[in-house]
């Protein structure tokens, strides 16, 4: 044999014993390191929970959930047998304009009627640009101080793009625990009462939340094409306990379209009859024809409550668009300034000699337009150029809102101003906190329309 040959022989049985005694090696240390990094990464896990709830002792299997955000739920217990449950813990992930990959655990526990929101805890921080500590310190801790829905909706901070995302995750992750784990078909739903739905929602987020509300918690705006520029009407997402000693609620969404002056009653959809009796053949009456007429057509038999809170559920929505909310029409903004009081505008007044304030329409509580609320001012302006965190480039805000005012010269009422337009650094517009370049502008644009104002009204 050639004696080169011999050599590579040589080296190749060397060298496959070599690998033979690695692969038994790698093999005994994965046997015997593998249930170690098991039990490592199950601690890990259950340390998470515990940011959520501190008093976790074991925690359930993972349940797969197909949510928009919300991925896995997690029973926690207070014991290691798994006997005494706390609450039910989700993760969620998504991304939102700047903010990509964020990923958190949500807690929610107690009567699956009347979900209780829990902490969150951030797996991941998808915030970039300097905005990742001002979530975590201005949104996530403060809502953690005192967890509850109520802190959800009134906390604020800079990072409104990643305080938004967390927000709705926490939403999906209630109405989970609500449903059971159901995730609610909601196109479906929606083209049910718009068939010709071609998109909906905005490009960021398919419903817009209403804070404040006796019923309603959401809207979604309806498009009849994927660009969204043809509006069709809005539908609103409404829940209400039934007069009936039950406790049980329903939950419904209702379309309205149209003149704010004369909206449109639109079909609805029942999400959640909660065993209201005589609800569906209520609703499927209503969805014939639907009108005021089929709307005022109760039933006179023990399904009465029930059918009665769908009446006024849908009136409400009614009543929001009149008001504005949830009305994308030209004058949707213009209505929310005075609210569904108004009935009617008057003609656009330029306005001259002053830095923001641009223009004004009166504002009439008739439709034949004799009396006046208020007037309605349109401001624009820019914000000096100025670096969100170190190491940004220069950024400048503009932004053009509409404010209303009323009473006396001297001492007139002043509404919440609706932005219009906004490019704030974070792109989802100022927030009370953080911002403080567009807010200083806002109060500008505000001082400015109480000056027009009072002289347009002859004061000073």
């Amino acid at each position: 044999m050639n004696q080169d040959l011999k050599k590579y022989l040589k080296v190749g049985g060397i060298l496959c014993a070599i690998g033979a005694v690695s692969a038994i090696l790698i093999t005994c240390t994965n046997l015997l390191t593998a249930p170690k990094i098991a039990a490592n990464e199950a601690e890990k896990k259950a340390a998470g929970f515990r940011s959520v709830y501190e008093n976790t002792a074991s925690v359930g299997d993972d349940v797969t959930v197909n949510g928009h955000y919300v991925s896995l739920s997690n029973v926690c217990y207070s014991d290691a047998g798994k006997t005494t449950e706390i609450g039910t813990v989700y993760t969620a992930s998504g991304s939102y304009k700047h903010v990509s990959g964020m990923k958190i655990l949500i807690g929610v526990s107690g009567d699956k009627k009347a979900p209780v929101l829990g902490k969150v805890y951030l797996l991941k921080n998808g915030a970039t640009g300097g905005y990742d500590a001002t979530v975590k310190n201005n949104y996530v801790d403060k809502y953690n101080a005192n967890p509850s829905l109520t802190t959800m909706n009134n906390v604020t901070c800079g990072a409104t793009e990643a305080a938004t995302i967390i927000r709705t995750m926490m939403i999906e992750a209630k109405d989970l625990y609500a449903s059971g784990g159901v995730v609610e078909d909601i196109e479906s739903e929606l083209k049910s009462i718009y068939p010709t739905l071609g998109s909906y929602g905005d490009a960021n987020k398919a419903a817009t939340e209403i804070v404040d509300d006796s019923y309603a918690s959401a809207y979604y705006p309806i498009y009849s094409d994927v660009e969204r520029k043809t509006y069709l009407g809005s539908v609103y997402r409404l829940k209400g306990l039934i007069n009936d000693g039950t406790g049980e609620t329903i939950t419904i969404l209702a379309g309205v379209s149209g003149h704010y002056q004369k909206p449109t009653y639109d079909k609805l959809c029942v999400v959640s009859n909660g065993g209201g009796k005589g609800v569906v053949t209520y609703t499927e009456a209503y969805n014939a024809a639907p009108s005021e007429t089929t709307l005022d057509a109760l039933p006179t038999d023990e399904s009465l409550a029930a059918c009665t809170l769908v009446q006024t559920m849908v009136n409400q929505a009614r009543k929001l668009y009149e008001g504005g909310i949830g009305n994308l029409t030209a004058d949707g903004p213009a209505l929310r300034i005075f609210g569904s009081q108004t009935k009617g505008f008057g003609d656009d007044v330029a306005v001259t000699g002053y830095t923001y304030v641009q223009k004004y329409n009166l504002a009439y509580s008739d439709i034949g337009k004799t009396t006046v609320i208020g007037y309605i001012f349109q401001c624009h302006g820019t914000t000096p150029p100025f670096t969100p965190y170190e190491g940004s480039d220069a950024h400048q805000s503009t932004i053009t809102l509409l404010v209303g005012y009323s009473g006396e010269a001297a001492s007139p009422t002043a509404t919440k101003p609706v932005l219009t337009y906004d490019d704030s650094w974070d792109g989802s517009g100022v927030t009370e906190t953080g911002s403080t370049y567009s807010n200083t502008l806002i109060k500008s644009m505000v001082a400015e329309a109480a000056k027009a104002y009072a002289a347009l009204k002859g004061g000073n």
